[in-house]
């Protein structure tokens, strides 16, 4: 399971520390008892434009865009963001899960065009939730942000043994 209490960790097998350099990995599994610890590194993946919208289906790199989220922890998805290369020339944060309105996709359109962005750039969850109010102007436009566990052979090879000794045990 993910985001767990440290307490759960006497029953773990092995620890994904996220984007956490070689010191820290040791230092986590040291502390957890563990001999098993990967990294996780996250990943943002191409920008696509919302359809319906006349202009191009991509947005590259450099691009001027208000960045909106509605997830746990948002200052990491405009971080990402601007680690891809986009110009993050404003932010619009909203609760985790939040139901959009109208109001709220007027609001965020407002907002960009007012810091003159060429588009509102969001997560892909955020942009489905955004959907009964599309067309946006100027565009909104969602990236995908993926996960990738290093090393990733020795990830499966864990999982794999893992869930042979499971299946085993079971039987």
């Amino acid at each position: 399971r993910l985001r767990e209490r440290l307490a759960t960790a006497r029953y773990a097998d092995a620890v994904l520390v996220v984007d956490g350099s070689d010191d820290r990995r040791a230092w986590v599994a040291e502390r957890l008892g563990l001999s098993r610890c990967f990294d996780v590194r996250r990943h943002v993946g191409a920008a696509a434009v919302a359809l319906p919208h006349p202009g191009p289906a991509e947005l590259g790199p450099g691009a001027r865009v208000l960045a909106v989220a509605g997830i746990a922890r948002p200052e990491q998805f405009f971080d990402d963001v601007r680690d891809a290369g986009f110009d993050v020339v404003r932010t619009l944060v909203f609760h985790d899960h939040h139901r959009y309105s109208s109001r709220d996709a007027a609001r965020m359109q407002a907002e960009a065009r007012t810091a003159r962005a060429q588009a509102i750039l969001t997560t892909e969850k955020d942009g489905v939730r955004l959907q009964a109010w599309l067309p946006f102007e100027p565009p909104l436009a969602t990236v995908p942000l993926t996960l990738h566990v290093e090393p990733a052979d020795e990830f499966q090879a864990f999982l794999a043994d893992r869930l042979a000794a499971e299946r085993s045990s079971a039987a």
